[in-house]
């Protein structure tokens, strides 16, 4: 089973955890100063580096060149998480040239190669899980580090691209769903808070990605000066209190809104059993407040991994992907609708025969 469709501690508020490990290979200049030579011998040097740091690598993990997949797939993986936006669409020709990834069997790890920095390994968990997630992700760079020379200076730490990614290499973030804050109007208070703590909210794809469904990306910001243990602690703290504010806000709108809530969380239900046509972004938002009704115990027959299903499954790549076509927008909002449908019927269905 694929790790986002299991569920972790305090999933009622924060979906996942991931750790992402920056490296640079100090042999050669940093990716954006590749030539198209250089770019495609360092891509196919740290796949070979990967597969030959361990006899079951070739076992747990599979490699896709990215020139290889068509945009259906390669949009797909974005939507997974698996590989970042920049990744696929940089504008420097000779890094989308020799871009590739590495993903685990079970996609909890995958090492983009060719990103911003030469080798980029991010480990993502169910739920917060913040040191299960780094340990898996520090794993694959201590192999990694056998094998090749890593630019690392003993003053500043790893060597990266961008500076603010200078020292640890790391940044380690979490997914938030947060519907209560978010209808109280306090993302935009807790956004300044968290900048003067070293720690940025964004959207849930990252930097100027929109948020949608309620759902935030929250990361550290700084590197240098500090270890990977105290930024995954005060990641986790800040965290921490996050769930606090949001399950009391949560609290406060059930007692505020009452038949209001109730009647707007079954009419959001409603629409996903029954809508035949839904975008992207509608679908988000309904499943946000479907995801909210469950949390507050409206709808006992629909768990948490249902609403990970969901979330897994209305992107525009992984519709097309999963019905091995080019659709448009239409004909994927027709799909989307579909597969909603499909996954709460077998809910359902499952419910009833007690399985």
């Amino acid at each position: 089973m694929s790790w986002y469709l299991t569920v972790g501690p305090e999933q009622d508020v924060i979906l996942s955890s991931r750790v992402r490990l920056a490296r640079n290979v100090k042999t050669y200049p940093f990716t954006g100063h590749l030539d198209d030579e250089q770019a495609v011998e360092l891509s196919q040097k740290i796949r070979d580096s990967i597969f030959a740091a361990n006899s079951k690598m070739p076992e747990l993990y599979k490699d896709l060149d990215l020139t290889e997949l068509n945009d259906v797939a390669c949009e797909a993986l974005v939507e997974q998480r698996l590989i970042s936006d920049e990744l696929l669409h940089s504008p420097n020709k000779r890094r989308k040239a020799a871009s590739r990834v590495v993903i685990s069997n079970d996609e909890s790890v995958s090492i983009m190669i060719g990103e911003e920095d030469h080798i980029r390994i991010q480990a993502m968990t169910p739920g917060l899980d913040l040191k299960t997630a780094y340990k898996k992700a520090e794993e694959v760079a201590i192999l990694i580090e056998e094998k090749l020379p890593i630019a690392y200076d003993e003053l500043f730490g790893f060597l990266t691209a961008c500076p603010t990614n200078t020292g640890t290499g790391m940044r380690a973030s979490i997914m938030a769903h947060l519907p209560g804050l978010t209808q109280f109007k306090q993302i935009e208070r807790l956004r300044r808070q968290l900048d003067r703590m070293g720690f940025t909210v964004r959207g849930a794809y990252g930097e100027h990605s929109k948020a949608v469904g309620s759902l935030y990306q929250i990361s550290n910001q700084v590197t240098l000066g500090l270890s990977e243990l105290d930024i995954l602690n005060d990641l986790r703290s800040i965290v921490e209190q996050v769930i606090v504010w949001e399950r009391k806000a949560r609290k406060k709108l059930q007692e505020r809104q009452g038949v209001e809530l109730t009647d707007r969380l079954y009419r959001n239900l409603g629409v996903l059993q029954q809508a035949r046509r839904i975008s992207g972004e509608e679908a988000l938002q309904r499943i946000s407040d479907l995801a909210l009704g469950v949390e507050l115990g409206y709808f006992t027959d629909i768990d948490q991994k249902t609403i990970k299903a969901l979330l897994a499954s209305i992107g525009a790549g992984t519709i097309q992907q999963s019905c091995g076509d080019v659709l448009s927008a239409t004909e994927c909002a027709d799909r989307r609708a579909e597969k909603i449908r499909d996954i709460l019927y077998k809910k359902r269905t499952n419910e009833e025969l007690g399985e």
